[in-house]
């Protein structure tokens, strides 16, 4: 005896059927995907923010008021902005103070939302009026930053990237501290307009004088 086959009522019906539950399985999995998605985003910035400002701290608290150099961009400009340690290595056996010959650059660039982090030692570029001594700590200007980062010669690394803001702020002399840090990474999801928004803000006094 044969099978009857589905009469177009039924495979009407039954498309239907099929078209509703999968209508209701997307709208559970899409918003889920999104959530997902975000949260795996905001880890990732999480990260990278917490990493950066963990190794801008350190190398801070290695330096001094008179080692630390900070750098802000002009204002209303999208130009460079950064700041540079020369930390301190140590002491001489008679107490005196040791200073590394050579500048840990931490750096924003907004034209590419990048934040990085540089290593400049002496001889690296003999025509940028910087010369690091280890009994002296020593301070450069915006344009010596400008001039070490277009060089190129030294080794750099990127830290984070989508960063919307970077700053260092610091009460004026004699005081000059405790120093202020902000950093904001701002990026969206693949698919989605709205950002995601993270901002990590910590103060700090250095310990080391000079």
């Amino acid at each position: 005896m044969g099978h009857r086959g589905m009469s177009l009522l039924e495979t009407l019906l039954a498309g239907t059927l099929l078209t509703m539950v999968m209508g209701l399985v997307l709208s559970f999995l899409i918003p889920t995907f999104r959530n997902s998605s975000r949260g795996g985003l905001r880890v990732e910035m999480q990260q990278q923010a917490s990493i950066a400002m963990e190794r801008l701290v350190i190398d801070l608290e290695h330096g001094a008021p008179a080692s630390v150099s900070v750098l802000p961009a002009p204002a209303g400009t999208d130009e460079v902005s950064g700041v540079a340690v020369q930390r301190m290595e140590g002491y001489t056996s008679s107490g005196a103070q040791v200073w590394e010959t050579q500048l840990v650059i931490y750096y924003w660039l907004p034209k590419t939302r990048s934040f990085k982090r540089e290593i400049w030692k002496n001889g690296m570029k003999p025509s940028l009026p910087v010369t690091l001594l280890d009994y002296h700590p020593a301070h450069i200007t915006r344009q010596d930053l400008i001039d070490i980062i277009n060089d190129g010669s030294s080794p750099e690394m990127s830290l984070a990237r989508g960063v919307s803001k970077f700053s260092v702020d610091y009460p004026a002399p004699p005081n000059q501290q405790p120093y202020r840090i902000q950093l904001t990474l701002e990026r969206a999801p693949i698919g989605q307009r709205t950002p995601e928004v993270l901002t990590l803000d910590r103060s700090i006094t250095l310990r080391n004088l000079w």
